[in-house]
Protein backbone atom coordinates (compact mmCIF):
# COMPACT_ATOMS: atom_id res chain seq x y z
CA UNK A 1 0.00 0.00 0.00
CA UNK A 2 1.97 3.47 -1.01
CA UNK A 3 1.30 6.07 1.18
CA UNK A 4 1.78 9.73 -0.60
CA UNK A 5 3.04 11.12 2.72
CA UNK A 6 5.91 10.76 4.90
CA UNK A 7 5.82 8.88 8.21
CA UNK A 8 3.01 9.74 10.77
CA UNK A 9 0.55 11.74 7.96
CA UNK A 10 -2.88 11.02 7.26
CA UNK A 11 -2.26 8.62 3.89
CA UNK A 12 0.52 7.03 6.11
CA UNK A 13 -1.84 6.59 8.80
CA UNK A 14 -4.64 5.38 7.01
CA UNK A 15 -2.46 2.58 4.84
CA UNK A 16 -1.36 1.45 8.25
CA UNK A 17 -4.56 1.00 9.52
CA UNK A 18 -5.78 -0.59 6.01
CA UNK A 19 -2.68 -3.11 5.94
CA UNK A 20 -3.10 -4.19 9.67
CA UNK A 21 -6.75 -5.25 9.17
CA UNK A 22 -5.99 -6.94 5.86
CA UNK A 23 -3.88 -8.95 8.21
CA UNK A 24 -5.13 -9.31 11.39
CA UNK A 25 -8.27 -10.38 9.64
CA UNK A 26 -6.80 -13.01 7.33
CA UNK A 27 -8.14 -10.91 3.99
CA UNK A 28 -5.34 -11.31 2.10
CA UNK A 29 -2.63 -14.38 2.03
CA UNK A 30 0.24 -12.18 1.39
CA UNK A 31 2.17 -9.88 3.31
CA UNK A 32 1.13 -6.20 3.21
CA UNK A 33 3.35 -3.71 3.58
CA UNK A 34 2.86 0.04 3.76
CA UNK A 35 5.74 2.15 1.42
CA UNK A 36 5.75 5.88 1.76
CA UNK A 37 6.22 8.05 -1.18
CA UNK A 38 5.39 11.47 -0.07
CA UNK A 39 6.22 14.71 -2.40
CA UNK A 40 4.33 16.56 -5.04
CA UNK A 41 0.89 16.39 -3.53
CA UNK A 42 0.99 12.65 -4.05
CA UNK A 43 2.66 12.61 -7.62
CA UNK A 44 5.44 10.97 -6.51
CA UNK A 45 3.71 7.71 -5.33
CA UNK A 46 0.66 8.07 -7.69
CA UNK A 47 3.65 7.89 -10.18
CA UNK A 48 5.17 4.84 -8.26
CA UNK A 49 1.72 2.91 -8.74
CA UNK A 50 1.54 3.84 -12.66
CA UNK A 51 4.97 1.97 -13.21
CA UNK A 52 2.99 -1.46 -12.02
CA UNK A 53 -0.12 -1.48 -14.85
CA UNK A 54 -2.82 -4.26 -13.57
CA UNK A 55 -1.01 -5.28 -10.50
CA UNK A 56 -3.79 -5.80 -7.82
CA UNK A 57 -0.90 -6.01 -5.02
CA UNK A 58 -0.45 -2.35 -5.51
CA UNK A 59 -2.78 0.15 -3.74
CA UNK A 60 -2.49 3.63 -3.17
CA UNK A 61 -4.20 5.88 -0.43
CA UNK A 62 -4.98 8.89 -3.18
CA UNK A 63 -5.83 12.34 -2.70
CA UNK A 64 -7.51 14.98 -4.17
CA UNK A 65 -3.32 15.42 -6.06
CA UNK A 66 -4.43 12.77 -8.57
CA UNK A 67 -7.10 15.39 -9.63
CA UNK A 68 -5.20 18.70 -8.90
CA UNK A 69 -1.54 17.49 -10.35
CA UNK A 70 -3.41 16.49 -13.07
CA UNK A 71 -5.25 20.38 -13.66
CA UNK A 72 -2.16 21.73 -13.05
CA UNK A 73 0.03 19.88 -15.89
CA UNK A 74 2.38 18.69 -13.15
CA UNK A 75 1.11 14.62 -14.43
CA UNK A 76 0.14 13.40 -18.06
CA UNK A 77 -2.48 10.95 -16.32
CA UNK A 78 -5.74 11.90 -13.83
CA UNK A 79 -7.96 9.52 -11.37
CA UNK A 80 -9.65 7.45 -14.06
CA UNK A 81 -6.03 6.17 -15.21
CA UNK A 82 -6.61 4.35 -11.58
CA UNK A 83 -9.08 2.02 -10.72
CA UNK A 84 -10.82 3.56 -7.30
CA UNK A 85 -11.82 0.63 -4.34
CA UNK A 86 -13.44 2.45 -1.91
CA UNK A 87 -13.84 6.18 0.02
CA UNK A 88 -12.06 5.96 3.45
CA UNK A 89 -12.31 9.66 4.20
CA UNK A 90 -12.84 12.97 4.15
CA UNK A 91 -11.29 15.38 6.51
CA UNK A 92 -11.35 18.99 7.91
CA UNK A 93 -8.38 20.92 7.45
CA UNK A 94 -7.71 23.34 10.71
CA UNK A 95 -5.03 25.85 10.87
CA UNK A 96 -2.84 25.62 14.66
CA UNK A 97 -0.32 27.61 16.25
CA UNK A 98 1.77 26.61 19.22
CA UNK A 99 -0.24 27.15 22.68
CA UNK A 100 2.15 30.57 22.93
CA UNK A 101 0.99 31.42 20.17
CA UNK A 102 -0.10 35.41 20.55
CA UNK A 103 -2.73 34.08 17.55
CA UNK A 104 -6.08 33.46 19.27
CA UNK A 105 -8.28 33.41 16.33
CA UNK A 106 -8.58 32.66 12.54
CA UNK A 107 -9.75 36.25 12.44
CA UNK A 108 -6.58 37.70 13.77
CA UNK A 109 -4.72 35.25 11.86
CA UNK A 110 -6.20 36.94 8.61
CA UNK A 111 -6.45 40.06 9.80
CA UNK A 112 -2.31 40.09 10.24
CA UNK A 113 -1.86 38.29 6.47
CA UNK A 114 -4.00 41.33 4.73
CA UNK A 115 -2.11 44.03 6.48
CA UNK A 116 1.54 41.92 5.89
CA UNK A 117 1.36 38.68 3.72
CA UNK A 118 4.86 37.78 4.41
CA UNK A 119 4.45 38.58 8.42
CA UNK A 120 3.94 34.56 9.30
CA UNK A 121 5.22 31.60 7.66
CA UNK A 122 2.87 29.31 7.43
CA UNK A 123 3.32 24.95 6.76
CA UNK A 124 1.74 22.80 4.40
CA UNK A 125 2.10 19.42 3.29
CA UNK A 126 2.80 17.56 0.79
CA UNK A 127 2.93 19.85 -2.10
CA UNK A 128 1.46 23.42 -3.70
CA UNK A 129 -1.38 22.46 -5.08
CA UNK A 130 -2.47 19.96 -2.38
CA UNK A 131 -5.35 19.70 -0.26
CA UNK A 132 -3.68 21.34 2.74
CA UNK A 133 -2.56 23.98 0.49
CA UNK A 134 -5.45 24.55 -1.66
CA UNK A 135 -8.03 24.82 1.02
CA UNK A 136 -5.83 27.40 2.90
CA UNK A 137 -5.35 29.45 -0.69
CA UNK A 138 -8.79 29.76 -0.81
CA UNK A 139 -9.95 30.77 2.15
CA UNK A 140 -6.99 33.58 2.87
CA UNK A 141 -8.06 34.82 -1.03
CA UNK A 142 -11.82 35.44 0.22
CA UNK A 143 -10.42 37.00 3.50
CA UNK A 144 -8.88 39.29 0.78
CA UNK A 145 -5.08 38.72 1.67
CA UNK A 146 -2.50 38.68 -1.31
CA UNK A 147 -1.39 34.74 -1.67
CA UNK A 148 1.05 35.07 -3.91
CA UNK A 149 3.27 36.78 -1.03
CA UNK A 150 2.56 34.51 1.38
CA UNK A 151 5.21 32.88 3.56
CA UNK A 152 4.48 28.99 2.66
CA UNK A 153 7.28 26.29 3.50
CA UNK A 154 6.47 22.71 1.96
CA UNK A 155 6.89 19.79 4.43
CA UNK A 156 7.00 15.72 3.41
CA UNK A 157 3.73 15.18 4.82
CA UNK A 158 2.08 16.32 8.52
CA UNK A 159 4.07 15.07 11.35
CA UNK A 160 6.71 16.44 9.98
CA UNK A 161 5.31 20.33 9.26
CA UNK A 162 3.72 19.48 12.71
CA UNK A 163 7.36 19.32 14.48
CA UNK A 164 8.06 22.01 12.53
CA UNK A 165 5.46 24.33 14.23
CA UNK A 166 6.29 22.78 17.68
CA UNK A 167 9.92 23.48 17.02
CA UNK A 168 9.10 27.44 16.05
CA UNK A 169 10.19 27.38 12.63
CA UNK A 170 6.95 28.71 11.18
CA UNK A 171 4.37 30.31 12.38
CA UNK A 172 1.44 28.39 12.09
CA UNK A 173 0.79 24.94 9.88
CA UNK A 174 -2.60 23.89 7.52
CA UNK A 175 -3.19 20.01 8.47
CA UNK A 176 -5.35 17.38 9.36
CA UNK A 177 -6.46 16.95 12.75
CA UNK A 178 -4.89 13.89 13.10
CA UNK A 179 -1.98 15.12 12.48
CA UNK A 180 -2.16 17.15 15.70
CA UNK A 181 -4.61 15.94 18.27
CA UNK A 182 -2.13 14.27 20.76
CA UNK A 183 -0.37 17.52 20.84
CA UNK A 184 -3.77 19.33 21.08
CA UNK A 185 -4.67 17.13 23.94
CA UNK A 186 -1.52 17.65 25.70
CA UNK A 187 -1.79 21.12 25.68
CA UNK A 188 1.31 21.92 23.40
CA UNK A 189 -1.07 23.83 20.26
CA UNK A 190 -3.94 25.30 19.61
CA UNK A 191 -6.43 25.07 16.06
CA UNK A 192 -7.63 28.92 15.42
CA UNK A 193 -9.49 27.86 12.28
CA UNK A 194 -10.93 25.13 10.56
CA UNK A 195 -11.82 24.73 6.92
Amino acid sequence: IVAPSGPGGSTDRTARVVARILMERKIVEVPVNVVNKPGGSGTIGLNYVNQHPGDAHTLIVATTGSISNHIMGLIPYDHNNFTPVAMLFDEYLGINVKIDSPLKSGREFADILRKDPEALSIGISTSVGGANHTTLMICLRAAGINIKRLKTVVFPGGAASTTALLGGHVSAINTAPGNVVEHFKAGRLRTIAIS
